[in-house]
């Protein structure tokens, strides 16, 4: 409340004590890593009420299985309230991402949870190479479905053929016909986001994991 006053009388402006966060991580900017952006964040209250912002769990074409890897990721990461010690709660995280890849690796995620969606940017006729939102709705558009510009197609990826399979087909995929390895990319990411703050680089992750 004392801080609130100060910037009271320093601005003029009227403040509002909203919540107390035991630390903040504010992550990497994507055009210049020397660089911590407003907008990528995460802090964490001692009430739970935590503020995420701008990571893969909050983006909308993140599917469920790697923003639930992340969330978890986080929420271990909370548990610590003092920032000086997060490092301490890296092997809890390395364990649960090892779990989390080896369901993956032996097919024990639901395949509704690895449904990506994608708006598709633009008509599919002015597509000079198919994106893989665009390479789904072609599929959807064989099947005699009506896609167009601004749609949400959802798809899995695949390691065979064009990559991709649309998730609204008559039929899903098999789980063997899943791509393992783009999911397993998919985690590395999601992971290396929330833990950059604490100097973990993809070469580090990937070393570790």
């Amino acid at each position: 409340q004392g801080l609130v006053k100060d910037i009271e009388q320093e601005t003029q402006l009227p403040m509002e004590l909203e919540n107390v966060y035991a630390w903040f991580a504010f992550l990497r900017s994507r055009v210049n890593p020397n660089l911590s952006v407003a907008n990528r964040f995460y802090g964490i209250a001692a009430n739970g009420d935590h503020k995420i912002r701008g990571v893969a769990s909050r983006r909308g074409d993140t599917c469920t299985f790697i923003a639930n890897i992340q969330n978890q990721v986080i929420q271990i990461l909370a548990k610590e309230q003092d920032s000086a010690k997060l490092v301490e709660s890296l092997p809890d995280v390395l364990v649960f991402v090892q779990e989390q890849l080896a369901a993956l690796k032996t097919g024990n995620v639901p395949l509704e949870e690895l449904v990506v969606n994608q708006t598709l940017s633009r008509e599919l006729e002015h597509y000079s190479v198919l994106s893989p939102p665009a390479t789904a709705a072609h599929q959807l558009q064989v099947h005699g479905r009506t896609v167009r510009m601004g749609m949400r197609i959802r798809y899995l990826y695949v390691s065979r053929g064009p990559g991709v399979h649309a998730w609204d087909l008559p039929n899903a995929p098999d789980w063997k016909a899943i791509d393992r390895t783009q999911y397993r990319k998919l985690i590395m990411r999601a992971v290396q986001e929330v833990l950059q703050p604490l100097g973990v680089t993809d070469a580090i992750l990937k070393n570790w994991l």
